[in-house]
């Protein structure tokens, strides 16, 4: 037996490498991805232009399985709909309608996960008005 700096009383075999390994667990913080929440890494990709009336084609990962995907424009405007598969992505058909106005749009996809989670990807398109 030996004696902590406490004055407790340690057995032999231990000694400070079995303080010091119990101090590794207690101490060892999470970080990078460990740490991260959920379907952080959910995200779409979409066109960076698109014209008014067109069909886009848009894409998504990170997101939970199997689930049902809804598009929107601009937070309110359904688009489109798709499932994800086993992996969590998706591709999806968006039809923008012919009256959308030019400029500037956010297009989301929204996810509702296990435990009724929302989970959302966003990619902003730029639409012209349709030639001819």
């Amino acid at each position: 037996m030996s004696t902590s700096s406490t004055g407790r009383r340690l057995p032999v075999g231990l000694g400070l490498a079995g303080v010091a390994l119990a101090a590794l667990f207690v101490v060892v913080p999470l970080t990078g991805d460990a740490a991260a929440p959920p379907y952080s890494k959910a995200k779409i990709d979409c066109p960076r232009m698109a014209t008014a009336g067109e069909q886009v084609t848009i894409s998504g990962t990170g997101f939970p399985a199997l689930r049902p995907v809804a598009l929107t424009l601009d937070g309110s405007t359904t688009v489109g709909s798709a499932t994800t598969n086993a992996s969590g992505a998706f591709v999806a058909t968006a039809t923008l309608s012919g009256s959308v106005a030019p400029g500037h749009h956010l297009i989301t996809a929204q996810v509702i996960g296990g435990g009724g989670s929302v989970v959302r990807g966003e990619c902003r398109v730029k639409v012209t008005e349709p030639t001819g």
